[in-house]
């Protein structure tokens, strides 16, 4: 988590300062009006964000399916993940029970003997992968309400950092899963 606030606060200064500096020059608005805008921005983005959890929170397990093909990692996949080296990476990336410690925690394997703790485990690495995609689609929303002489100030670097924060738990949850599948078939045959 500190390496995404650190991530977040370097490109909120920087951005925020270029703002500062570049303002007039290239807008005529009011500045407030500006704040008020990106301020509200990033509370709907967060409300949308908590809506689309409690959402995939509640769907059944049967959806997530190990036959679903959506859920399947092919062999260029793995390779990519081990080209980008995510084993060296991926435990810095907050993956959890969500942004309030609530729910299944999949920061790593707790019980590799349990099965049905496996299934668990794998249905909500699924539930996480497509909350954390829905909640990038959610980042486009700003494209939506924002008035197109923001797309510079707001709509782009929102949509950067929605991507940066999005995209990475989705790797990690498609890196584990083939290994969780490993696990869970070597228990159901052993047991």
């Amino acid at each position: 988590m500190k390496f995404y606030s650190l991530i977040l606060s370097t490109f909120a200064l920087i951005w925020g300062g270029l703002n500062l500096i570049f303002w007039f020059d290239f807008y005529d608005s009011n500045f407030l009006y500006f704040l008020l805008l990106f301020i509200g921005s990033i509370a709907f983005i967060f409300v949308v964000d908590l809506i689309i959890s409690a959402m995939i929170f509640i769907t059944p397990d049967r959806w997530y399916k190990k036959e679903n093909k959506l859920f399947k990692v092919g062999k260029w996949e793995k390779r990519f993940y081990e080209k980008i080296k995510i084993k060296s990476w991926k435990d810095i990336i907050p993956i959890g029970a969500g942004p309030f410690g609530v729910g299944f925690k999949k920061d790593k394997i707790y019980k590799k003997n349990d099965i049905n703790y496996l299934n668990k485990f794998y249905v909500e690495s699924c539930k996480a992968e497509v909350m954390h995609f829905l909640s990038l689609l959610s980042g486009l929303l700003t494209l939506t309400y924002l008035p197109i002489k923001y797309l510079y100030l707001i709509v782009i670097p929102f949509t950067l950092i929605n991507l940066f924060f999005q995209i990475l738990p989705i790797f990690v949850q498609r890196y584990i899963r083939p290994k969780l599948l490993i696990a869970i078939k070597y228990q159901e045959k052993h047991l």
